[in-house]
């Protein structure tokens, strides 16, 4: 059976925080939008493997709010083919997480605009991780996605971190 043997509760993203202090807000903020939309389909997933029903499984306007915030070349296409295209702006998120990594291996500046952008999409995927935990929470399938939002972020918490 497809998702066999995966648990949420032993997923561990200790790793990942350990390393936020030394990324910069852009690198961390591309990192929480692909877990917020990883999560979001772990937690549809849940629900339609414990067979929950699907009424107001998600709030798919705030999945899209997230990838248009990271992916603004992406608006046409996430409106044209919705939920069903998630899964494939991912490879998207995971080019422009290199890419801004390599940004920040060779040393570039950060400027105001892109700290400004990086705290609205670390909120929009706290947002989504949140209205995702408080559902499957009601549904009773929540094992696991207990602490996995962190609240929400300013700038000056990008400056506090390192």
């Amino acid at each position: 059976m497809f998702g066999a043997g995966f648990d949420l509760k032993k997923l561990d993203l200790s790793g990942a925080d350990a390393a936020r202090p030394f990324l910069t807000p852009m690198v961390w903020a591309i990192y929480s939008a692909i877990h917020a939309i990883t999560m979001h389909g772990v937690v549809r997933w849940s629900v339609l493997k414990f067979g929950l029903g699907a009424k107001n499984l998600v709030d798919d306007e705030k999945v899209a709010k997230l990838i248009k915030a990271v992916l603004p070349g992406h608006a046409e296409f996430i409106d044209k083919f919705g939920p069903s295209s998630y899964f494939n702006v991912l490879a998207s998120l995971d080019s422009q997480l290199m890419i801004e990594l390599d940004n920040m291996l060779a040393g570039k500046e950060v400027d105001k605009a892109s700290i400004e952008q990086a705290v609205d999409i670390v909120n929009k995927s706290h947002s989504l991780l949140s209205k995702d935990r408080t559902d499957a929470q009601s549904r009773d399938i929540s094992g696991g996605l207990d602490g996995i939002v962190r609240g929400s972020t300013s700038a000056s918490d990008f400056f506090s971190k390192g």
